[in-house]
């Protein structure tokens, strides 16, 4: 019987990042959406990458759409923590949005979802199960007992609800974190070296499951994404093995035996569940002095803005809630505002009235892009935290354009509390999120 190989590529660029997502297309997703090889993996994008690719290369997003055969995933919106997530709604938005982009580009239903930083929780999962997502990926440490990854889970869930988790094997990191092209005489070769040690890790029947995120392979790599094409030609080679997708593995092998998940735990945060994007962990140099307070900033604007979308639009939306889910159909241009507010409306409004549901409704979506979790990623302050406070200022600026109510002032301030040093002339200066944020408002950095 044979061995199965599965691999997940994990595609994801933030927005207003044009450079650099430029170099890693040509770098990667260019290559690697021409030479076959994302026929034979599971793999998700983005939708602030598919944006991108929509504006700046059709022809490589056309090709990775076209590679699917029921392998691709989802992915929520714009890259949240989930678990991080207090309202309810916001987690079922998150997920809403990400299948509407899916619905949109791919023309069909996914089957599963991947989660950013694979974080989750069973609360996360509830909702998951609940939008008709029937399996997720996860690191092998998010598996509460023995960490065996060798086939997949059932993870039972309350009122008969239960999604399937598959967790990769460590030795992903190896291919991930150390250039599977930079040892052996030849380095297709490593290839074949690499499919002698998997083989290894795993007995007949059983899977063998790498995740990575897909940038890997050109990027983060020069040259891995020739490393990857060759990939399924060495195991057609082989007797004993076999590549087979998660969505072809799932469909022959069904999750018997159940797990469990650990809740607020993470991929890429090893030391302290989430505090990567909450306090600052060792995973990133220890506390950093922005990460917090920037944290609480953000969500007191969202429970006010919540609030006021909650109030303001309730009097005219007969569901605010499955409005908001709708309006990224608008961005999508899938649906015609007259016809998006037709659907929503419960009784006729003026043009101002109309106006001001326009701006609470891109309010809220701000809030949504404002916790991209990019923002807490790094050690310090970065480009796209400073894009988060842009979108929270936006959001802010939206409702007081809407209602009158200044939102601005209060973030602003709470804005000062979130602290970074930068380098400025050789020497470390003080600076807050506050300064940083009017700085890029006034195109100064």
């Amino acid at each position: 019987m044979a061995k199965h190989i599965l691999q997940h590529w994990h595609f994801y660029q933030p927005r207003n990042n044009d450079k650099w997502t430029n170099i890693i297309n040509n770098e990667c997703y260019k290559p690697n959406s021409k030479n076959g090889i994302l026929n034979h993996v599971s793999f998700n994008i983005g939708p602030t990458l598919i944006n991108w690719l929509k504006e700046n290369d059709k022809e490589t997003l056309e090709r990775m759409i076209q590679s699917d055969n029921g392998q691709a995933i989802a992915m929520p919106y714009n890259h949240r923590i989930m678990p991080l997530i207090r309202h309810e709604e916001d987690i079922k938005t998150q997920i809403i949005w990400g299948k509407k982009y899916f619905q949109t580009f791919f023309k069909r239903e996914p089957e599963g979802i991947w989660l950013p930083e694979t974080a989750t929780s069973r609360r996360v999962c509830k909702e998951l199960a609940k939008q008709g997502i029937k399996y997720t990926i996860g690191a092998p440490w998010q598996k509460k007992g023995e960490q065996n990854t060798s086939k997949p889970y059932k993870i039972k869930l309350e009122k008969n609800l239960e999604i399937t988790y598959l967790f990769y094997n460590p030795v992903s990191g190896k291919i991930a974190f150390n250039n599977p092209t930079d040892s052996g005489n030849k380095f297709l070769d490593n290839v074949d070296t690499t499919l002698d040690q998997l083989e290894k890790l795993i007995e007949d029947k059983e899977m063998l499951l790498l995740a990575y995120d897909g940038e890997t392979f050109g990027h983060h790599h020069k040259f891995a994404d020739l490393w990857a094409e060759y990939f399924p030609k060495g195991i057609a080679k082989r007797k004993d093995l076999k590549m087979i997708t998660i969505a072809e593995y799932l469909k022959e092998f069904k999750a018997k035996e159940e797990a469990d998940i650990w809740d607020n735990s993470a991929w890429s945060c090893l030391c302290g569940g989430l505090k990567r994007w909450t306090t600052g962990c060792n995973c990133v140099g220890g506390y950093k002095a922005y990460q917090q307070p920037l944290l609480k900033a953000l969500e007191k604007l969202e429970d006010k803005s919540h609030e006021i979308f909650a109030n303001e639009a309730g009097k005219y939306f007969k569901d605010i809630w499955a409005a908001r889910n709708d309006y990224i159909e608008l961005k999508l241009e899938s649906i015609k505002e007259e016809e998006f507010f037709k659907k929503h409306l419960k009784k006729d409004i003026t043009k101002e009235q109309k106006k001001s549901l326009q701006q609470l409704l891109e309010a809220e979506y701000h809030i949504q892009l404002s916790f991209t979790s990019c923002g807490w990623f790094f050690p310090n302050l970065s480009v796209q935290t400073e894009q988060n406070m842009l979108d929270a200022y936006t959001a802010a600026s939206m409702i007081k354009e809407a209602t009158k109510k200044d939102m601005i002032t209060p973030l602003l301030k709470d804005l000062t509390l979130a602290e970074d040093w930068i380098d400025e002339k050789g020497k470390k200066r003080h600076v807050t999120g506050r300064e940083r944020l009017e700085l890029y408002l006034n195109n100064k950095i």
